[in-house]
């Protein structure tokens, strides 16, 4: 796996490593777990049915997301999809990729799921960079909320050091929505983060939820000094976008123990 030491200082990337894969469970028949994309051929510390298991959860975590989103295109000459590349954790592009979400779909009625987890790995590992210099999107894990077996929510998160992680994106699959998801999801990002040291998540919110962010999950306007420091890190942000923040509060999950 390439870690990129600019987002994660290896203390916290340890931490994280260990949690990776690692399906925690919640109240309710609700778990989450913190994913992260594998090379297969050149990741050799991690069990191999956790790297296949993780990379096949993150299709589908990108289907979550294509449901949720319009394509954001950073590179409209390639039809370079962001959220797929941060997913992928991609930097610099090798060669055009097929439609991720369109693979997906077609496999996913031919009742054969070892070919649909042996495309996801696959086209995982090949969406290793992205061709848009200016937007490195390594360092991203993705958080998933599942009901049983079921992926309902996701969300992508990177963590800059114990000062900060930013968290371009976050959704809910339609059928789920109006009905807590998104609380449990962030709720699970928020014991990651405390647990890893991070102090502060930031998020980029679209005008029409900007009252959930603040109302219902307490986050504020970004304050002149977090502003200043966010500048060099190369956050994902969108223009005319209101940035938020919030205090990472102290979590009660006895569960999450990270040493």
């Amino acid at each position: 796996m390439v870690i990129d030491l600019l987002f994660l200082d290896r203390f916290i990337y340890s931490k994280l490593q260990k949690i990776v894969g690692v399906r925690m469970q919640i109240q309710d028949g609700f778990s989450w777990t913190l994913l992260k994309p594998f090379n297969l051929q050149k990741d050799l510390e991690t069990k191999r049915h956790v790297m296949i298991e993780c990379n096949a959860k993150l299709g589908i975590a990108f289907e979550v997301m294509d449901e949720c989103f319009q394509p954001v295109y950073h590179d409209r000459r390639n039809k370079r999809n962001m959220i797929k590349d941060i997913i992928c954790n991609c930097d610099v592009s090798k060669a055009p990729l097929s439609s991720m979400s369109l693979i997906l779909k077609s496999l996913k009625g031919m009742g054969r799921p070892w070919l649909y987890i042996f495309v996801t790995i696959s086209f995982v590992k090949l969406s290793i960079r992205s061709n848009y210099k200016r937007l490195n999107f390594s360092g991203f894990y993705t958080v998933i909320l599942e009901r049983e077996d079921e992926i309902v929510a996701a969300a992508t998160i990177r963590v800059h050091g114990n000062k900060l992680a930013e968290m371009p994106f976050f959704g809910t699959r339609n059928l789920y929505r109006g009905q807590g998801m998104a609380r449990r999801l962030l709720n699970s990002v928020e014991s990651i983060l405390f647990t890893v040291g991070v102090k502060e998540l930031v998020v980029v919110a679209i005008p029409d939820v900007v009252k959930m962010w603040k109302v219902g999950f307490g986050f504020k306007p970004l304050e002149a000094s977090m502003r200043r420091d966010i500048k060099p890190m190369g956050l994902v942000m969108f223009e005319g976008k209101p940035i938020l923040q919030k205090r990472i509060p102290p979590t009660t999950n006895k569960d999450l123990s990270v040493r």
